[in-house]
């Protein structure tokens, strides 16, 4: 919720900076300054002037063929220190080992970037033939196990506006593209605490997530094993679950979430 406080502070190019961050986290292929300005109705002139200073700052990048400005990773390395700061990188990592010692597939943190996902931070099984998964890559929101938990167990307004603004776009033969049948989906998983892909993002490749709290309540990560299909089937996608569940509250509780047992509840109405 916004402070009233600092509601009266209209700093106009400071937010108009903000708003062209939030358009191109939707837009990972970039825009140019044309597209930007029609986009957000902002004067092209002001668009000019705003990414200019950002590229400058190194906020932005730009490709120079295209003409097309896109986030850099600067805005990345930021989110990673305060990440740092509340002890979600640190005190992930050791559970997270312990997680893949146990199921020996690789073991991703992930947390919302706009319309997508993104890693923070991953261990890789242990298997001779796995999974890497580089930090900083993102994923589908439809067609991921952490994108369903992430929207699963978000505040229901927020999550609702970001589902709206989802394509649906069907990945794999078993991708769901169906809004109805998604809000569905999330339904599943709120009741049962975790969130399950069956290669719907990408063809032979299986995914398990939970949420991970911190301590005000919010769901401010996911937690997620991945391995091919032949190894993490769907029968023991159940067994998996209840373990991720387990390693997720773990985190959750080392930063200083208290559940009340209300967590499948909160998100009642997508």
């Amino acid at each position: 919720m916004i402070n009233k406080e600092f509601s009266e502070y209209n700093v106009t190019n400071l937010e108009r900076g903000m708003m062209i961050l939030e358009l191109l986290a939707e837009h990972p292929e970039g825009l140019g300054i044309s597209d930007i300005a029609i986009a957000l109705d902002f004067p092209k002139n002001s668009v000019y002037r705003v990414t200019g200073a950002m590229y400058f700052r190194g906020f932005l990048v730009r490709d120079e063929k295209s003409k097309k400005f896109l986030l850099s990773h600067k805005l990345l390395s930021l989110g990673y220190n305060v990440l740092l700061q509340n002890g979600l990188l640190e005190t992930a990592r050791p559970l997270m080992r312990k997680l893949r010692d146990d199921i020996r597939e690789t073991v991703v943190l992930c947390a919302m970037d706009g319309l997508r996902a993104i890693v923070l931070d991953s261990v890789p099984g242990t298997h001779l033939f796995r999974f890497v998964v580089e930090t900083g890559m993102h994923s589908t929101l439809h067609a991921s196990a952490q994108g369903k938990v992430l929207l699963a167990f978000m505040d229901s307004q927020a999550a609702g506006k970001i589902i709206d603004r989802l394509t649906f776009e069907r990945l794999t033969e078993n991708t769901i593209t169906d809004r109805n049948l998604f809000l569905d989906e999330l339904a599943t998983v709120r009741s049962c605490g975790y969130g399950i892909e069956r290669g719907e993002g990408l063809d032979g490749v299986s995914c398990v997530s939970a949420p991970i709290f911190d301590k005000t309540g919010e769901a401010i990560a996911a937690i997620t094993v991945t391995g091919p299909t032949s190894r993490l089937q769907y029968e023991s996608f159940e067994d998996v679950g209840r373990k991720m569940v387990s390693i997720a509250m773990e985190i959750s509780q080392n930063l200083g979430y208290i559940s009340l047992g209300k967590d499948a509840a909160k998100n009642p109405i997508l």
